[in-house]
């Protein structure tokens, strides 16, 4: 059964061994790693150590393509960013810092081994936004949110710009300006997290280790759909994996985390980091994010939500309890978000969107 294979699986894609390529039922692991995009990863520390002639043939051809995709991906991402920094020094603008994936790719981390990603996110000063845009859309680059309702919901509410498409590439690019949507209340001190940047070797910026964590967290922690929460997961345990051991990063980390005020966030990603990867978190720290425990504190309900968040998605494996938990990260995700006056006014704007869709639709038909 899949669910049989779940811990095997946390271990091929942290830290395999020879013993366990050997024993472990290669279908339910190709299977549990396209499911969550984590295919290509898997190859990847196969290959770092040295095992990947050891898998079956059927099943190293499914992770060598994997891998190849990557290549073939990020060698798109390479010339998507070298084209924006070609755009943002003709007209003297400051280049973006790279988050997400395209930082952890450029940053060469075993997190961005693999690792597949729909659009490039990038932070900005709230200065440049509008010049970055009429440049970028004056070189083939359309929003793809056009209704007013969206154009205001972005613009007023969000952290970001509408998403920008290439008409040709069909690349999309989310341009933010905060971490969080200012009508949240709260997203942070911007200023804290671009603090001295982290340079690539290819010369683009990125938040430095410590920001460039907490951000994780943050993204994934404020989150309304965690169809990728088990890929986001691992892409935590590398980047703390790799950052852990680094003069300072910790004491950067608790001051960063605790000035912002994402305590709460931190300690729920560390209690499943070290339950699924045992990732390695020095104790003075992690007893600083430590959850309340006790059922009024409800950590009863977050172990219930956040452990099915974080495992492996798999059609073998959804149940009542996988969609229930689903439901309620969707509703918690647009409150963290929205105060609520605003929340119900988006949801009956798209709830009325959704009517109209299905009226259209029923008239074609």
């Amino acid at each position: 059964m899949i669910r049989n294979s779940i811990q095997d699986f946390y271990i091929l894609i942290s830290a395999p061994t020879h013993q366990l390529v050997q024993r472990v039922n290669w279908s339910e692991q190709i299977s549990l790693g396209r499911a969550n995009n984590l295919l290509g990863r898997m190859c990847f520390l196969l290959q770092r150590a040295n095992l990947i002639q050891e898998v079956p043939a059927f099943a190293r051809h499914h992770l060598t393509s994997a891998f190849q995709l990557y290549v073939c991906h990020q060698n798109q991402v390479d010339f998507e960013l070298a084209t924006l920094r070609s755009i943002c020094n003709q007209y003297n603008i400051p280049m973006p810092l790279l988050l997400k994936g395209a930082a952890y790719q450029q940053l060469g981390n075993i997190a961005g081994e693999g690792r597949l990603f729909s659009d490039l996110d990038l932070l900005t000063g709230k200065k440049h936004l509008d010049e970055l845009e009429a440049r970028l859309m004056a070189h083939q680059w359309i929003t793809l949110k056009a209704s007013d309702y969206d154009q205001k919901y972005y613009r007023e509410w969000a952290h970001e710009i509408p998403p920008l498409q290439h008409i040709e590439r069909g690349t999309t690019l989310d341009i933010h300006h905060n971490l969080l949507p200012p009508i949240s209340g709260k997203a942070p001190i911007i200023e804290r997290f671009i603090h001295n940047p982290t340079v690539t070797h290819s010369g683009f910026e990125t938040l430095r280790p410590a920001a460039l964590c907490l951000h994780s967290i943050i993204h994934l922690l404020f989150e309304e759909d965690y169809s990728k929460g088990c890929r986001d997961l691992n892409d935590l345990h590398f980047l703390f994996t790799e950052n852990g051991d680094s003069a300072g990063f910790w004491e950067d980390f608790v001051e960063l985390t605790s000035l912002s005020g994402y305590s709460h966030e931190v300690s729920i990603v560390f209690r499943f980091l070290r339950r699924h990867y045992a990732t390695k978190i020095p104790e003075d720290v992690a007893s600083q994010f430590t959850l309340r425990t006790g059922f009024l504190s409800f950590s009863w309900l977050v172990d219930f939500l956040f452990e099915r968040a974080f495992r492996p998605r798999h059609l073998a494996l959804k149940g009542k309890n996988q969609t229930f938990s689903d439901v309620c990260l969707l509703i918690r995700g647009h409150f963290k978000k929205m105060p609520i006056k605003v929340l119900c006014k988006h949801v009956l704007h798209k709830i009325s969107i959704g009517l109209k869709k299905t009226n259209q639709k029923s008239t074609t038909d």
